[in-house]
């Protein structure tokens, strides 16, 4: 994403307005809705810390200029009593998301600047990249996740999807073969979902918890924040490919749905309430998902915590596909059922074939978050490269030491004295840093003979994918030690000395 803008000016974009006010006041008596209003306080009362930042998605259409007036009075703490709070109990901001695709995207853009403006509230613009011929709803989606998902410090993201365009999901995802997961369509409150480049879900390289999505309006009925809109007398764009049945959602909005109103079938109602019933088979799914994660839950001797291959073979393909349906959302994964099935019958595969093998003998990609299979065990892993030349100088001290490469490496490199173990640094002397690993290393352990750095790292069930993070200890151009596997006998503290003794800590997957 960035913030570039067109040199030539696009025309103007259709303005529909209530009233015609682009910054009406904030106050009881003017138009607000109770319900409206209290719907996002509440959603925001429950989910977001005094203090913390929120971020309204606006595109300039007028469901979300609605959410934006209403964001502004529940953080006002404006209610419909008429009466007026005692200051803003979160920080707001606005995110708009110009993708390029219509000719009237810069306008849309500069409407969204002049609102935020005339109110005072910041905005951040994101430019979607050049479009692909063949980009669609799916592609502008994935956009906007993206442009989410860099926003700085996970803000929580309000949209303002409401009861029609739960309707819309849950019949859209319907005839797409959804299964209970997907039914369930949009939740309330649910992590942002990442994504990745091919399109399928997940996530383009955000290596950090994904932020909150909360829609306060999923049950509100979108003639409601129609009439609010005309009440505050608002100002918003049209976007005139609403009117383009050739995208499927309209179609289903403008053909599907008025042809099942004239049977007497109410989508805008009763599709929402067949998703809440879907979600509550989705939550006892999930419920289902931990039991089976805690029951298979194993660690390795450095820590590192993974889940048993065997325990999913046993269970059988329908409770593995339900336990990565349940990995994936938490960390925010939105990925297709007939992803998720192909990725369970791997892991299956590679569960029945395990025999110890020293390579892993999986490794499944979901954006940012990487499942792996390595020793009859499945790890999460978040796909970290290791730092370009990274060397650092080292000062230890008979006391020991601990440094954080949390970001850098994915832990901390931890010192403690013990007598007859780890590095004298008597023999090592004050020089020395910490390199990672460049191939041809070797090490001779005391009372052993010299080995490869490679066959050391293997022999004591370093994970293959770790390894190249794995900080060694040089005096000068000589390794010492190599955090919890090997000291070199050359510098070894004696039976009777105080050594320095160095473990990795591996830090939990940020995935």
């Amino acid at each position: 994403m960035s913030l570039s803008a067109k040199s030539s000016p696009p025309p103007a974009p259709p303005i529909k307005d209530g009233g015609g006010v682009d910054s009406p006041p904030v106050g009881g008596g003017r138009g607000v809705d109770p319900l409206l209003v209290g719907e996002v306080r509440g959603v925001l009362a429950g989910n977001v810390d005094d203090g913390g930042g929120v971020v309204v998605a606006l595109s300039g259409g007028m469901d979300s200029v609605s959410l934006l007036d209403a964001t502004v009075a529940a953080v006002a703490g404006v209610g419909g009593d008429g009466v007026d709070g005692d200051g803003d109990r979160w920080r707001l901001s606005v995110c708009h998301v110009n993708h390029g695709l219509s000719p009237r995207a810069d306008a849309w853009e500069r409407f969204c600047r002049r609102l935020c403006e005339k109110r005072g509230i910041p905005l951040t613009v994101a430019k979607a990249p050049p479009a692909p011929p063949s980009a669609g709803e799916d592609w502008a989606r994935r956009q906007r996740l993206r442009a989410f998902a860099e926003l700085p410090q996970s803000p929580a993201i309000l949209a303002a999807h409401h009861a029609g365009d739960q309707a819309e999901t849950v019949l859209f995802r319907l005839l797409r073969g959804a299964g209970v997961w997907g039914m369930s369509a949009m939740r309330p409150v649910a992590p942002l979902p990442f994504f990745n480049d091919d399109g399928d879900g997940g996530d383009g390289g955000v290596r950090r918890p994904p932020p909150m999505i909360l829609r306060p309006w999923l049950n509100i009925p979108r003639e409601r924040i129609a009439a609010y809109a005309r009440a505050r007398r608002l100002r918003w764009v049209e976007d005139e490919d609403n009117f383009n049945i050739v995208r499927r959602r309209n179609f289903l909005r403008r053909r599907v749905f008025p042809l099942a109103a004239g049977g007497g079938f109410d989508c805008a109602e009763t599709l929402p309430l067949a998703a809440r019933r879907f979600a509550d088979g989705a939550d006892l799914l999930a419920a289902l998902a931990r039991a089976d994660e805690a029951a298979a839950a194993a660690q390795t001797a450095d820590g590192m915590r993974g889940f048993r291959a065997g325990y999913f073979l046993a269970a059988g393909a329908s409770r593995t596909r339900n336990w990565l349906h349940d990995s994936l959302w938490r960390r925010g994964g939105g990925f297709s059922e007939r992803g998720i099935a192909e990725a369970a019958r791997q892991i299956l595969n590679a569960a029945a074939k395990t025999g110890g093998k020293n390579a892993p003998s999986l490794r499944l990609a979901f954006g940012a978050a990487t499942l792996r299979e390595w020793r009859g065990l499945l790890f999460w892993d978040d796909e970290r490269p290791p730092p370009a030349d990274f060397e650092r100088a080292l000062t230890v001290s008979a006391r020991g030491r601990r440094l954080d490469f949390a970001d850098e490496l994915g832990g901390a490199l931890v010192f403690s004295p013990r007598r007859g173990r780890g590095f004298s640094p008597a023999k090592t002397g004050a020089r020395l840093s910490l390199r990672l690993r460049r191939g041809g290393e070797s090490l001779r352990p005391r009372n052993r003979p010299r080995r490869a750095l490679a066959y050391l790292l293997r022999e004591n069930g370093v994970a293959p994918w770790r390894r190249a993070r794995l900080p060694l200890v040089f005096a000068g151009d000589a390794l010492v030690a190599v955090p919890g596997v090997a000291v070199a006998g050359d510098y070894a503290a004696g039976a009777e000395e105080t050594g320095l003794e160095c473990r990795f800590e591996w830090a939990q997957p940020r995935c």
